[in-house]
């Protein structure tokens, strides 16, 4: 696998953890309305753990797979959480067309 899927997986993860603290928490505290955060980013993880996979399996299969969920998923909510997803997902998409086809 190309290493430009490693820092993909590594900025989603970053960039999911950030989303995750400015959704849930407010002043140190967590929020009265932290549960309507769990879809959104429960949504935002599904690139992240195919890409996750794909990268273990070493599938471009998967990771072409988790670029097209993280775009769809990115372009349906471009103000919101899902414009974080963009750059990680683009990566993906790069390193599957960079790795080698295996028979």
């Amino acid at each position: 696998m190309s290493p430009m899927v490693y820092v993909a997986l590594t900025l989603h993860g970053v960039l999911f953890v950030a989303l995750v603290g400015v959704c849930a928490f407010d002043n140190g505290k967590l929020t009265h309305d932290w549960t309507d955060c769990l879809i959104p980013l429960g949504l935002l993880l599904v690139p992240f753990v195919l890409a996750a996979v794909g990268t273990g399996r070493r599938s471009p299969g998967m990771l072409v797979t988790a670029a097209v969920v993280g775009v769809i998923l990115g372009l349906l909510s471009l103000t919101g959480p899902g414009l974080f997803v963009l750059v990680p997902s683009i990566f993906y998409g790069v390193a599957a067309l960079r790795s080698p086809a295996e028979p």
